[in-house]
């Protein structure tokens, strides 16, 4: 959609990739989300969001059974 059009359009754009990241990851494409989330913290290394963001992908490649808590841990409370 539109965060992925902004992120091939403008590639520095660091919170394009950073949401496209989250998107991807809850849709289960891992390694999709990484890609993104390392542009992010490419672009932005001062940002603890996308390093975070960027941790919690990695993590779940390793451990696919947590792939349901980063839905999980975006919904309001």
């Amino acid at each position: 959609g539109e965060l992925r059009l902004a992120s091939e359009l403008m590639p520095s754009l660091a919170q394009a990739h950073n949401g496209l990241g989250n998107i991807l990851a809850v849709q289960g494409k891992i390694d999709e989300a990484i890609a993104e989330f390392q542009q992010a913290v490419t672009i932005r290394p001062d940002n603890r969001i996308f390093q975070k963001n960027l941790e919690r992908a990695m993590a779940m490649k390793v451990h696919p059974e947590q792939r349901n808590a980063w839905d999980a841990s975006r919904q309001p409370r």
